[in-house]
């Protein structure tokens, strides 16, 4: 994934990487729920920030992992 690096001016591809963060925020979410413990951890490999992410009932991927009931995973 390709950092943004705000400069006063917005990237012309701003949409586009925030579509793709979208994405990959989306496909950590579906990986905790599903307990893919090695997709999980590539994903946490290149952007750790995962961790804090949150969708759209505020809720972070422990508590994902936590109402699943993913040991594991937490």
């Amino acid at each position: 994934m390709q950092a943004i690096k705000l400069t006063g001016k917005v990237p012309e591809d701003l949409e586009a990487a925030l579509d793709n963060n979208g994405a990959e925020i989306a496909e950590f979410f579906d990986a905790v729920m599903e307990g893919s413990l090695p997709l999980m951890s590539l994903m946490l490999k290149t952007n750790k920030l995962l961790v804090t992410e949150r969708n759209q009932k505020l809720q972070t991927p422990l508590h994902i992992a936590l109402a699943e009931g993913n040991m594991e995973a937490m």
